[in-house]
């Protein structure tokens, strides 16, 4: 399809053609300008002329305009149905990738299971019931050592309450 500013006479055939093909891209994809091609059948509504048909400049610029409108809606189109392909295989690579990492994980399991016999699973209760029982025995012993420390701290309290109290009895008993 040729349009030229310069040549003023336009092929009604082929800027009817485009109106034919953008008319049969499904209506779900609503990137296409349907009033584009409403006002290019309004322009060609008198389909009894003769194919080529000598618009003026104005309307020969209005249906540029509309063709130029189809043509980049078009690559619009292309482009965000390939960009929507380009993330369909990332998805699908995403997808393989977390199948083969399922699968290695199911073997990974399998080999543990089989590892963990039940004498090895005896083995580290116990040692996780004798490691408790450490830990409590040091926490027992810190609560003996702070219970001691109160009880000597109670005891130099009283003393220094006791001549604090002598003290002030033989102030008075002086100052009498």
């Amino acid at each position: 399809m040729t349009i030229d500013d310069r040549d003023p006479i336009v092929s009604c055939e082929e800027l009817i053609t485009v109106v034919n093909c953008a008319e049969n891209i499904p209506k779900n994809i609503h990137l296409i300008s349907y009033t584009g091609i409403a006002d290019l059948r309004e322009i060609f509504k008198d389909q009894t002329t003769t194919i080529k048909t000598i618009l003026s400049l104005p309307q020969l610029a209005h249906a540029k305009q509309l063709v130029n409108n189809l043509i980049f809606d078009n690559e619009r189109l292309a482009h965000i149905c390939l960009d929507n392909a380009t993330q369909i295989d990332s998805i699908k690579e995403t997808i393989t990738q977390i199948e083969l990492n399922n699968d290695k994980l199911l073997d990974q399991i399998a080999q543990l299971q089989n590892e963990l016999s039940y004498d090895r699973i005896d083995k580290y209760y116990n040692k996780y019931v004798s490691d408790t029982q450490q830990e409590l025995e040091c926490m027992k012993n810190d609560v003996l050592d702070k219970k001691i420390g109160f009880e000597k701290y109670l005891k130099d309290y009283e003393m220094l309450k006791s001549q604090l109290i002598s003290q002030q009895i033989l102030k008075q008993i002086y100052n009498k």
